[in-house]
């Protein structure tokens, strides 16, 4: 059987089972109003022109629900798009991968351009990976946003036993921003710029509805990369009313991590290999916990004016640390700063006054090696 949307509209309620069958789009726009629909496969579509691309609406508490992926923007160089919307009759609007075990993927991108917007409280649940720009030359830009009466606006790829991903820019570009009290939730590892040649950019912070804007990811998360292996290009901003929580966090060659009155916190050690983590602003900023680490190496840049709370442990530094911005002073909370022979601590200095010059300020005790590298700026001499 095969239903074709060929550049009209469909709007229903309570409307259809597809089962096996094909769903074509062709430039039309299809939404759903209050009711179910379930597709026992994988729903798939993109059209020939961003102009002309199809529009999967889902509105006023409808329900859908796919068996296995959910697949935008399928096709290399056209476009389409997913919008999850609002409450209706006491219900969320909700987009649901029923499958599992590799089969309920959420793809914004997969070879073309797609778009995936989640507001007003709507709600997107599957089981397996979200995947924004799936493949090499495809694009994907996903925003979650805003509450919706008690609702957040929720995506939750949290499939029972871990192993669901999210991947921002796979092998291709992706963009996710997560805003407005919004919520995403995964049970298993993140990565934003995964592989080489790929471009990934996340985005976190806003209040709304008494919430923070959330990433929670269950396990590990890195950026540039795999945890195990350098990849793309990642950037990560966690702006204020924003959070982003992980176990273990890794920031390649390619990564950067901006902090910027938001908060990140981890479990697991935070390693910066090659990249930048800087902690611009806010009073805890970073916060590691479970005898977590914080390591600095092979090139890497920790800087900012905020606050990294240790824990406890450590910073151990054997690339660059450079407290304030022009000039600042960067607040290690709840241990200590370890700096090696391979290791620099460079210091703004533009006068003698508070405020004149970099500093690192520690709570606990400090053991120095390497090389202090002061810069006059301001005309000071």
């Amino acid at each position: 059987a095969t239903m074709t949307v060929n550049g009209g509209s469909v709007i229903t309620d309570d409307f259809l089972k597809l089962t096996g069958g094909i769903f074509v789009f062709d430039g039309g726009d299809f939404t759903v109003e209050g009711g179910t629909g379930t597709f026992n496969s994988s729903l798939t579509y993109s059209g020939p022109s961003e102009a002309n691309q199809p529009i999967f609406n889902v509105e006023n508490g409808a329900d859908v629900a796919v068996t296995f992926a959910w697949r935008v923007g399928e096709t290399a160089g056209e476009f389409g798009t997913t919008n999850v919307n609002g409450t209706g009759g006491g219900n969320r609007s909700t987009l649901r991968g029923t499958g599992g075990g590799g089969g309920a993927d959420l793809i914004v991108g997969r070879f073309g351009n797609g778009v995936l917007s989640v507001t007003g409280g709507g709600l997107a649940d599957f089981g397996d990976d979200f995947i924004i720009g799936n493949d090499a030359g495809s694009d994907g830009r996903a925003t979650i946003s805003g509450v919706g009466g008690v609702n957040r606006s929720e995506v939750l790829i949290t499939r029972a036993g871990g192993n669901a991903a999210l991947n921002v820019g796979r092998l291709g570009t992706g963009e996710l921003n997560v805003e407005n009290g919004a919520r995403l939730a995964v049970g298993g590892d993140g990565t934003v710029g995964n592989s080489a040649g790929s471009v990934g950019t996340l985005t976190i912070g806003g209040s709304a509805g008494g919430f923070d804007a959330t990433v929670e990811i269950a396990d590990d998360f890195a950026v540039g990369g795999t945890l195990g292996t350098p990849g793309g290009t990642g950037t990560v901003t966690v702006n204020d009313g924003g959070a982003l929580d992980a176990n273990e966090i890794k920031v390649w060659t390619g990564g950067r991590i901006d902090i910027n009155d938001g908060q990140v916190s981890a479990d697991g050690n935070v390693t910066v290999d090659g990249g930048t983590l800087n902690v611009a602003s806010g009073a805890l900023a970073l916060n590691l916990s479970g005898g977590a680490l914080l390591l600095n190496q092979n090139g890497g840049t920790v800087s900012g004016a905020g606050s990294i709370n240790l824990g406890g442990t450590e910073l151990f530094n054997q690339a660059v640390v450079a407290p304030g911005t022009s000039a600042g002073e960067l607040v290690l909370k709840d241990g200590l700063y370890r700096q090696d022979a391979t290791g620099t601590l460079q210091i703004e200095l533009g006068g003698t006054a508070a405020g004149q010059f970099d500093m690192l300020a520690i709570s606990g005790s400090a053991d120095l090696g390497g090389t202090l590298d002061v810069e006059l700026i301001d005309g000071f001499q």
